[in-house]
This record gives C-alpha cells, structure tokens and sequence, in this order.
C-alpha cells in the first residue's frame, strides 16, 4: 500500500514512534515518506492575527510549495483580531481569506472568527469570491462568529446534507428585522430541507433586559419555540448568553418564580421537539444568594466574603462553599431533564468551563458536574470526584 493510501491520522500515530533518523531512513525508500511523516502535516490549523497579521500568514500559507499540505488539511480556523477603526486595510486581504479558504477542499471542520473587525473585509468581494470558490463537500461542522454576510456566504459553499452541525455566536429575535443576523442566514439557506440540520448551537448577545437574567431566560423560551419551528428535525440544541450584570435580578420570591416560570416555559416548547440533547448557558454573575438559598431550600453561611461580590452575586467560585453552587447547577440540570423525558442528556453550563449535566439511559438516569476535564458525581454524603 502507497502511503497515500494510509489515513492521515495512521501517519500520525506511526510517525510519533519514529525519530528524525528513522525517518530519513525511510526516505531513501520512497522520497515521500519523509514528507507524510513531517511533523508540519496540517491537519489542523489556525490562521489569526490583526489584518496586517492575517494578511501576511496568508501569504505564507498560499505559497505553492504548500499546495499539496493544503490538502490535508481537516479542521481549520481562521481568526481576524480586533484592530482600531482607524487602522489601514491591508490591499488584497479579503482576496487572501477568499484564496485561503478555497484552498481548503478537504476540511471537514471550519471556524470563522471575523465578528471584531469585520469592517476590514470587502462583505461584497467576499460573497462573490465564495460564490466561485470550489465547494466543501466534507465539512460536517461550521463554527460561525461573523456578520450575515459571511454567514450566508459559508453557508452556501457547504453540503447541507453533509453538514451536521452549525454554531451561531449571535441571535436575534424574529421580529427584529433591523439587524443583521446569521440566524436569519441560516434559515434561509435550510428553507428548502429544515430537516437537514441535526445539531445547532445559539449563542444569544450581550442584551440589557428590564429584569436581567430571567427575563433572558424567557427570551430563550421563545427562541427554542422558534428554532423547533423552523428546524422541526434537531437532535441536539445548545442556547447560551450574555447578559448585563447591572441589570441583576431582584431578590425576592417574585423574581425567583418569574425564574421558575421561565424553566416551565423552556420545557414545555422542549416537549414540543424531537431534541434527544439540550444545552443551556447561564451566567453565574447574575445568580444571587437568595436564588442558591431558595433553590436549595436552605440557609446559606453568612462568612463566604469572598464568594459573592458586594450586591450579594456570584463572584469568584470557593472551593468549598462552590458545593451550594454546584448543587443548585445540578437540581437545575435534573429538573429539566425530569420535566422532558424524552431527553438523552441535559446540560447546563455555568462559569467558563462548568456544567451540570443529566443523562438518561433506558430506564436509569444519572446526573454529574464537570469542571472542565474533572467529574464529580453525587455520593451519599453530597458531591464527590
């Protein structure tokens, strides 16, 4: 077998086992062996900087003693970093992120990172660019945080057959037909086959509601009822946020059940789904003492000074009193999942990398924190690794 044949993930493994020598050892056999052994294969890459930066690793990567590396490339990001307005534009940077994404005809994972200077990029050049460019026929996944344009025009380039799941950094609401939103990209591209799209991440924006989070938390109610509509086939769906932290919720018993309305909401358009997944993000800033105390239905220690900021809401997370914390996660977690029977899994992200998660598995179910690659499962006496 030609070592063209061997997947690029058996090159890696055979490689990591062979040292500089070895391999040129190899080469006297077959020139080539030395370049699939290469620890510069490009499997995965990421392309990032400011415009002036971009502009220049573009160049570099379009260099045709690279075309054949191009090749090989399965999973790619492409990050434009915020430049003052004032700043120049490099000519020809929005023909390099064209070339350079043309050239990725074998990648089955592409993230395009381009929201905090968008302003640096041609939004006409680039849709006519990618209307030519040679199809991703591969991609099953596409990581999108950038304007509608550069949604609409990704979008078009992939398979939707193909492409299995979409993440959206933004979202607007139905009605707000003023602003450009990839959302709206999105469903217009799946008009024709909703039923293609099987997983989907929304990532709603930084808003400033009346009643902080848990009006948000309604606003994800509807936006869930709207997503079910619009992708009546979703196997998984993961609605995140970003939220005010001076617009706080009150309190108070009142703000508490306008919280638990909300849930109620949230599950009932659940119920009206085919979703076996479901994630939801909650920022933890804008949980106060009382919600912890009355979700828990317990007091809570008074001498935790560093715990909650001076307004009584989360701050930084302490190792033992974050127990509370995570146990309030985790009844949130469970309580949806019970609420939704048909759910595979549920999970509730809070902080950078925590989640609360239940999972059901035939007739047992099992619920779980993770802080980032950490477990901790629920004992008999209370959460534990």
């Amino acid at each position: 077998m030609t070592m063209d044949k061997i997947p690029q993930e058996c090159r890696h493994l055979i490689g990591s086992f062979l040292k500089k020598k070895d391999r040129l050892n190899l080469a006297l056999v077959s020139k080539s062996f030395y370049y699939y052994f290469s620890s510069d294969n490009w499997g995965c890459i990421t392309l990032r900087g400011t415009p002036e930066q971009l502009y220049r690793t573009l160049g570099f990567f379009l260099d045709e003693k690279y075309t054949t590396k191009q090749s090989l490339i399965k999973w790619a990001e492409i990050c434009l970093d915020f430049e003052p307005l004032e700043s120049d534009t490099p000519v020809g940077l929005t023909k390099r992120l064209v070339d350079g994404l043309s050239r990725m005809t074998c990648v089955c994972t592409i993230s395009l990172h381009i929201i905090f200077a968008e302003h640096f990029i041609d939004l006409a050049e680039f849709a006519r660019g990618m209307a030519a460019a040679p199809r991703w026929d591969r991609v099953t996944f596409l990581w999108l945080n950038c304007g509608e344009r550069i949604a609409a025009a990704a979008l078009d380039r992939c398979e939707l057959d193909v492409l299995e799941r979409v993440t959206l950094t933004s979202w607007c609401s139905p009605d707000d037909e003023g602003d450009d939103q990839m959302y709206r990209a999105l469903k217009s591209r799946y008009s024709a086959q909703p039923h293609l799209l099987k997983s989907l991440e929304i990532h709603f924006p930084y808003q400033e509601l009346d009643n902080g989070t848990w009006d948000l938390i309604h606003e994800q109610g509807k936006g869930v009822h709207q997503v079910i509509e619009d992708f009546p086939s979703l196997d998984y769906l993961r609605i995140g946020n970003v939220v005010s932290k001076q617009n706080s919720p009150n309190s108070d018993e009142s703000s508490y059940q306008e919280f638990e309305d909300g849930i109620e909401e949230l599950c009932k358009a659940l119920n009206n789904s085919t979703l076996k997944g479901f994630g939801i993000d909650i920022s933890t800033t804008l949980v106060d003492r009382y919600f912890i105390a009355e979700g828990l239905q317990e007091t809570l220690p008074g001498d935790y000074p560093y715990f909650f900021d001076d307004g009584e809401y989360l701050d930084e997370t302490d190792e033992e009193f974050g127990v509370a914390i995570d146990n309030w996660f985790l009844q949130l977690a469970r309580k949806i999942g019970i609420a939704c029977p048909h759910l595979a899994s549920v999970a509730v992200g809070y902080g950078h990398d925590d989640s609360a998660n239940f999972e059901r598995y035939r007739d047992m179910t099992f619920d779980f924190i993770e802080h980032g690659t950490l477990e901790i499962w629920p004992g008999e006496g209370g959460l534990c690794e």
